[in-house]
């Protein structure tokens, strides 16, 4: 399986999701959908999860989720552009989202997943180097 996540910073604030039926809260993203390239589904994950829409995104790691699933891989993207979605919220993210949200990185939600802050750490060295998730 292939999944993207999408690592959004924006004036010191990074944008998190928690899910309906998971704890915690991660970079938004998701599994890159059959005829779909990864970046269309980086740009549908973050428009499903976050109502945004993404005007610039590059790849910068590609990732071993073995934890999960031995052919289990996740491409991380840095969206360095984004745009509000017209109507708001989908029925999906009220079905899927808890909440989503810009959150500060020096003072992220305490159930923020570890591999949300190994990803984070990375940004802010500038250098994605894990192999794994």
């Amino acid at each position: 399986m292939v999944g993207v996540r999408a690592l959004i910073v924006r004036e010191g604030q990074v944008m998190l999701v928690r899910h309906t039926y998971l704890p915690g809260f991660y970079l938004p993203g998701g599994k890159v959908d059959r005829g779909e390239t990864a970046h269309s589904g980086c740009c549908r994950e973050v428009a499903e999860e976050c109502a945004l829409s993404v005007e610039q995104a590059r790849l910068v790691g590609i990732y071993s989720n073995a934890e999960q699933n031995r052919n289990d891989h996740i491409l991380l993207f840095v969206v360095e552009k984004v745009s509000a979605l017209p109507g708001g919220p989908s029925l999906l993210r009220r079905l899927e989202i808890a909440e989503a949200g810009f959150f500060p990185l020096d003072r992220l939600p305490e159930s923020t997943t570890p591999a949300t802050h190994r990803r984070l750490a990375e940004f802010r060295r500038g250098r994605f180097e894990d192999p794994y998730w």
